[in-house]
């Protein structure tokens, strides 16, 4: 079996994609193809992803960036090839794209809900219940190595973050990183990520002094990207 994940499919394969899911939609009312103006316009604007075998498309998925992250909007294997491991070739590969092209972690919600348990199978995690309150199911998967937890407080220099607005400074964080920089960068050699409601706050301790404490939305643009992460790959000195 000739595969191949493709990251710029041609109009041939986008008929392809067409004509089976207007198939699954006419046999049983499932699938994507009520979606496929989303595809098309996908396509046109280069963030349609396809897997095909002998080179004609039995599977794809669109996407679309925002700052580190991807989100994954449509994803489907041709009925008929599902349950051979084309969709975990299809997202492995994905993901070597989107972490060349910057990318730190990739997230979605599940359509149909169904979906959960195979996105489960694929890596993905759900959210804490009070950063994403909504009835769909939002999945996340960090895509990159991560700074350590730490567990204690006498590092040079620590990223502090508390799951709730901290006003009295009388509670311990509950997760701490401690700062590693690239040799003379400001650059951290791995990034700070984990998932966070821009409600919580957000501290950048040096020894004992705490450069800044806010919560996670106003915490300085430079050291997050917003959206439902911390996500912090470099620091002022």
């Amino acid at each position: 079996m000739n595969l191949k994940v493709l990251s710029n499919p041609t109009l041939q394969h986008l008929e392809e994609i067409k004509k089976w899911l207007q198939k699954e939609d006419n046999s049983s009312n499932e699938g994507f193809f009520c979606q496929m103006d989303t595809i098309e316009n996908s396509f046109r604007k280069n963030r349609l992803i396809v897997i095909a075998k002998d080179n004609v498309a039995i599977g794809f998925l669109t996407f679309y960036y925002s700052d580190h992250i991807v989100n994954i909007e449509i994803a489907e294997v041709k009925p008929s090839e599902r349950k051979r491991g084309i969709g975990k070739l299809l997202l492995q590969d994905s993901f070597g794209k989107f972490i060349k092209d910057g990318m730190l972690v990739a997230q979605l919600f599940c359509s149909p809900a169904s979906s959960e348990k195979i996105w489960k199978r694929m890596g993905f995690n759900n959210f804490p219940d009070e950063i994403i309150k909504e009835s769909r199911i939002y999945l996340y998967q960090i895509l990159v190595k991560t700074a350590e937890f730490c567990t204690h407080d006498n590092e040079t220099e620590l990223i502090e973050l508390w799951d709730f607005e901290d006003y009295s400074n009388e509670l311990p964080p509950k997760w701490r990183w401690e700062v590693k920089r690239q040799e003379k960068s400001n650059k951290l050699v791995k990034p700070i990520i984990h998932p966070c409601s821009d409600k919580w706050s957000v501290a950048h301790r040096i020894r004992s002094e705490t450069r800044e404490k806010r919560i996670m939305k106003y915490f300085d643009m430079g050291k997050h990207d917003g959206g439902h992460f911390l996500i912090v790959t470099e620091l002022n000195k």
